[in-house]
């Protein structure tokens, strides 16, 4: 509530998922994706409701599988990508997939350029989101 319905914003930015994916794996506490899809929808509809005029950029969560990931991570996470951007959809917003847009980096540079380890961004890697998010908001800002 404080984060975005009290400042009464003009836009929502979302990256969410991993940790639902990395709680569930660390300590069998996740999120399933039809509850994910929900508390994102109902995130989304109380925001419209306190602002009727808000508009939403989501992106899509990431993963690499090595460090604190692995690959029994990926389908699950691209799972989670694919609700998002049905959400997105369904709501008028903006949609980043930031999936692959790090998976085309790395035809110029190893994952271990983008992201520490699997899942946290290098600085290289929030170059990548920031870029996708200003080309995503420029009709909106």
């Amino acid at each position: 509530k404080k984060d975005a319905i009290n400042l009464n914003p003009d836009i929502i930015s979302i990256l969410i998922g991993i940790n639902d994916v990395g709680h569930e794996f660390a300590h069998t506490n996740g999120v399933e994706a039809d509850r994910f899809e929900s508390f994102y929808r109902m995130l989304l509809d109380w925001s419209r409701e306190h602002n009727p005029n808000v508009k939403f950029i989501l992106m899509a969560p990431f993963v690499f599988d090595f460090g604190y990931a692995n690959s029994d991570w990926v389908p699950i996470v691209k799972e989670r990508g694919k609700i998002v951007e049905k959400v997105a959809k369904d709501y008028d917003a903006a949609f980043i997939p930031l999936q692959d847009i790090f998976n085309e980096a790395l035809k110029k540079a190893p994952k271990e350029y983008w992201v520490v380890d699997g899942v946290h961004p290098t600085n290289a890697g929030h170059q990548l989101i920031v870029k996708a998010w200003l080309e995503a908001a420029k009709d909106i800002l």
